[in-house]
């Protein structure tokens, strides 16, 4: 299972705001307001009909985000959780407890949530 952070706000101050999810099989975006991720959210609904992830999806995502509005990655792998729903979950929870959006950090590293 594969997952990538969605940042988002003015360079340098981005913020983690979203995670995207793939296991080859099953794709999730999910974010932490309802207001953050409609060009993930659209490429959710495109994908939903095709039978197949690419092996590069994640990759060819990555640098699909103009840096005005954010940036996504880093890409990291995991076999921590049973399903994409439930990684996105516990990122998107991660991400509201442990990201200190005045200092610019995170509290707990994400990767403590991965490995």
């Amino acid at each position: 299972m594969r997952v990538m952070i969605e940042w988002a706000g003015p360079r340098p101050h981005y913020r983690p705001v979203g995670v995207w999810v793939e296991d080859g099989a099953t794709f999730v975006v999910a974010f932490t307001s309802p207001k953050d991720g409609h060009h993930a959210r659209d490429v959710m609904v495109r994908m939903k009909q095709a039978d197949l992830i690419p092996d590069d999806f994640l990759e060819f995502h990555e640098d699909g985000l103009p840096p005005q509005f954010g940036d996504r990655g880093p890409i990291y792998e995991t076999e921590r959780y049973k399903t994409v729903h439930d990684a996105a979950s516990a990122i998107i929870e991660h991400i509201r407890q442990e990201w200190d959006n005045q200092g610019r950090r995170w509290e707990s590293n994400i990767t403590d949530i991965l490995y």
